[in-house]
């Protein structure tokens, strides 16, 4: 198996689309499963065990695309640095990267309390698909604007973040979910695009 020609283009768009679209499925099935399932409390975690274990086994019988080569092991040893190359890049792009992780960090660990407490929605199917708007936001807009330039995604991005982190602020102040939730769209489009932006600069 060989690489893509743009292979750099592509796997800086499945590292950025992944994560939200991964976390927007698993919070939209885990809120309709806690809601609505049997064993609020284990099905999701029974189910997913299972999951891992077919995975697991399928990577074991995947045909291996590269050939082995002595040092394995040594391989494994930690090692932190940055090329010196990717210096400048890397700087640019680290402020991007920790405000994009910093808000979708905030949103899906407090986002699902929020909307039980002040918009007053107990229904656990209501608060994964608010969570699922925000994280399918993201991947979907990667996947839009990934033939732009890093550059004006990382603008739109870091545009998007901002006012969608304003939108959640002025939400909660009137508590309105309909407004939370869009601010989640806008917040979910600025996550996609800047975590992609800076993951093409680097790449």
């Amino acid at each position: 198996m060989s690489q893509p020609a743009d292979g750099h283009r592509l796997g800086s768009l499945v590292n950025s689309v992944a994560p939200g679209a991964g976390l927007g499925i698993g919070a939209l099935g885990t809120g309709l499963l806690v809601q609505y399932g049997p064993y609020p409390t284990r099905l999701t975690f029974g189910l997913l065990a299972v999951v891992f274990a077919v995975l697991a086994a399928v990577t074991a019988v995947l045909p291996e695309t590269v050939r082995s080569v002595p040092g394995a092991l040594a391989s494994l040893r930690p090692r932190v640095a940055v090329p010196s190359r990717a210096r400048r890049p890397f700087a640019a792009a680290l402020p991007t990267m920790m405000s994009t992780w910093a808000l979708g960090g905030l949103m899906l660990s407090v986002g699902g309390s929020l909307v039980r407490t002040v918009f007053d929605r107990p229904n656990t199917a209501v608060v994964g698909i608010v969570l699922a708007v925000f994280a399918g936001t993201a991947a979907i807009t990667g996947i839009l604007v990934s033939p732009l330039s890093p550059a004006r995604i990382e603008r739109f991005g870091a545009v998007a973040l901002a006012v969608g982190a304003g939108a959640f602020l002025v939400a909660l102040g009137v508590s309105s979910l309909a407004l939370f939730v869009a601010a989640g769209v806008v917040a979910g489009a600025g996550f996609g695009s800047a975590f992609l932006g800076s993951m093409r600069t680097l790449t």
